[in-house]
């Protein structure tokens, strides 16, 4: 078990221990990762005091642990509340909140489709204020933005998405059920949307019709299945092999998370298993259908199944 522990917590190696800058860079990325910094030190400090390092160490590791994250991300805070009076680091959670996560949940509330519970919350807004007088002719064809929303227009994009935020709670709390489905079955979207679905249209590989896409914008999964099959049968078992790809992933990162704390110590294995329900929690919308939202937990999930793979080989070992 000696062994194991060296292998997967690589103790021996300093470099491995140093505070490195990657979560400040990765919440410039993903927003939703800001929450993620006093998590982390706090876990960090309490690894700290748990070794009985000294005090004056856990001060300086958690204070270098902490400055790349205050100088990128509270420097971009500083400077969107200098410029927009706004103290976060994009104006975009209302947004999200709204026609990703609430427009679900009215959809089904009012048994209508996801697509026409978005555009009745304004989606087409939310894409002109994120792209740009640019995309005007394409959202509203003939009409302008103001004349299409007269009654928002003259608001700052920072106002809409307080108001965007204001109205998603509305929805949650009107319908606490169906809000938990929602976020169910956007952890279900976020594990297990099969990559060939996205990338292969964007290589150009294949070309998914409107009825196809249709259906992939309102999420009707199993007609979404039925029609490829039929139409595109090799990129419907390329997207159904990915899917088993992705089963057997979790199921390995699972058992490495139940053996971590043997394996790596408690605290690193609370650290894995927080970030992993923090991102899972966080990413469970509709827009997790597409795979790239996922990104943040693959690194954990390969190197938690590393544990798994690790832990069978010295089981073999000492077996032999």
């Amino acid at each position: 078990m000696a062994a194991v522990r060296d292998r997967c917590a690589c103790v021996g190696n300093d470099r491995a221990r140093r505070p490195l800058p990657f979560l400040a860079a990765a919440t410039l990325v993903r927003p939703i990762a800001e929450y993620l910094a006093p998590l982390a030190v706090l876990a960090l400090a309490g690894a700290l005091v748990a070794r009985r390092v000294p005090r004056w160490r856990v001060a300086a590791a958690c204070t270098s642990f902490l400055a790349p994250i205050l100088v990128l991300v509270g420097g971009w805070i500083l400077r969107n509340r200098h410029a927009a009076g706004f103290s976060g680091l994009a104006p975009v959670a209302g947004h999200q909140l709204l026609h990703r996560r609430a427009a679900a949940v009215l959809a089904a509330a009012e048994k209508t489709t996801l697509t026409e519970a978005q555009e009745r919350l304004g989606m087409r807004e939310a894409f002109f204020r994120f792209r740009g007088p640019s995309a005007e002719q394409d959202l509203f064809g003939a009409r302008r933005y103001a004349e299409e929303f007269p009654d928002t227009a003259h608001e700052s994009l920072v106002e809409r998405n307080r108001k965007w935020r204001r109205e998603a709670w509305e929805i949650f709390r009107a319908h606490p059920l169906l809000t938990a489905r929602m976020l169910v079955s956007g952890a279900a979207m976020l594990l297990f949307s099969p990559p060939p679905l996205a990338a292969l249209a964007r290589l150009g590989a294949y070309e998914p019709g409107p009825a196809i896409r249709r259906l992939w914008e309102d999420q009707e999964l199993v007609q979404l299945a039925t029609r490829l099959a039929r139409e595109h049968p090799v990129v419907f078992v390329a997207a159904a092999a990915s899917i088993l790809w992705l089963v057997f992933l979790w199921g390995a990162a699972a058992s490495g998370l139940r053996a971590a704390p043997r394996a790596i110590g408690v605290a690193p294995s609370a650290v894995l298993g927080v970030t992993l329900v923090y991102f899972v929690v966080f990413s469970a919308g509709t827009e997790a259908l597409d795979d790239r939202f996922r990104l943040p937990l693959v690194p954990l999930a390969c190197l938690l199944a590393g544990i798994t793979v690790a832990l069978r080989r010295a089981a073999g070992t000492e077996g032999a």
